[in-house]
């Protein structure tokens, strides 16, 4: 969470994610972002997306994927606000 976003170019924003446990399984997940056009824009193992100061593209997404099953993720949608 959040499932959207409205960020300026440089903000950054922190994600969760709410892995449900099913018999023990790893609860961990891996944070990616795709749709980026900055180099400098990113998102840490902990789920803060930093944008880059020349963050140009309208519509990033930022997805939460589980370390046990790779199939398992949840995403959001932020989107680039000038």
């Amino acid at each position: 969470s959040p499932e959207t976003a409205r960020l300026l170019a440089g903000q950054s924003m922190q994600f969760t994610a709410n892995v449900a446990e099913t018999g023990g399984a790893d609860k961990t997940v891996a944070w990616s972002v795709s749709g980026a056009t900055s180099d400098a824009t990113t998102i840490t193992p902990a789920g803060v997306l930093q944008l880059g100061s020349d963050e140009a593209g309208p519509t990033l997404t930022v997805k939460a994927t589980s370390t046990y099953n790779n199939s398992v993720y949840g995403s959001a949608t932020v989107t680039v606000v000038s």
